[in-house]
């Protein structure tokens, strides 16, 4: 499909280097950055062209640059209009999503590097954080319908970008959290 590539990091005191393998052109190495681990700096930054083809490319999150959204007591925040929003914030677990590119993304809790796709596509869709950051809730645009949610499920070791299928407990505990969702939502519906 000519998307496979492969990182290499190389260490070098405080300082990580990562490296792309491209499998297609006859294994040739890339430098992509340098990040210094005592700082959380990142210098050395490959620049990508729009000849890059298909390359994923997505919102890295930094601190003070506006998209942050605060989450936090009882009042839920409704995100939408993906398609054009960047936006990131932090679940009451730590954990941090966000949305760039029509995607809800998951980052890394110190890094704020991406680690994965949580859902591929938000187009019509609303995002709603709600009980202090402990529920992510997919809405269709502008429908108060019940069977239009989708609760966003962490996985078992609590991050949210998707791997593989959980339990039979998980989905006990799945079923928790889509009550929860359906009450904060019939709550905002009849609030209206």
């Amino acid at each position: 499909d000519g998307k496979r590539q492969t990182r290499i990091c190389s260490f070098e005191g405080e300082v990580m280097t990562v490296w792309t393998v491209n499998h297609h052109e006859d294994g040739e190495l890339v430098k992509d950055c340098d990040f210094n681990l005592e700082t959380g700096e990142i210098s050395n930054r490959r620049d990508f062209d729009e000849g890059d083809g298909d390359f994923v490319r997505t919102y890295v999150p930094e601190e003070e640059d506006g998209c942050y959204s605060k989450v936090e007591g009882t009042e839920s925040t409704i995100l939408d209009n993906a398609k054009d929003r960047v936006c990131w914030w932090h679940m009451s677990c730590g954990r941090v999503l966000g949305m760039h590119d029509n995607k809800l993304l998951e980052y890394d809790e110190k890094t704020l590097s991406p680690l994965g796709i949580v859902v591929e596509d938000l187009e019509g869709k609303e995002v709603i954080v709600a009980d202090e950051g402990s529920v992510v809730i997919l809405r269709e645009e502008g429908c108060d319908d019940l069977s239009s949610l989708h609760v966003v499920q962490p996985n078992a070791d609590g991050s949210y970008w998707k791997r593989f299928q959980g339990n039979k407990l998980r989905r006990m505990e799945e079923k928790k959290r889509i009550d929860i969702a359906r009450r904060i939502v019939e709550d905002m519906g009849s609030a209206k």
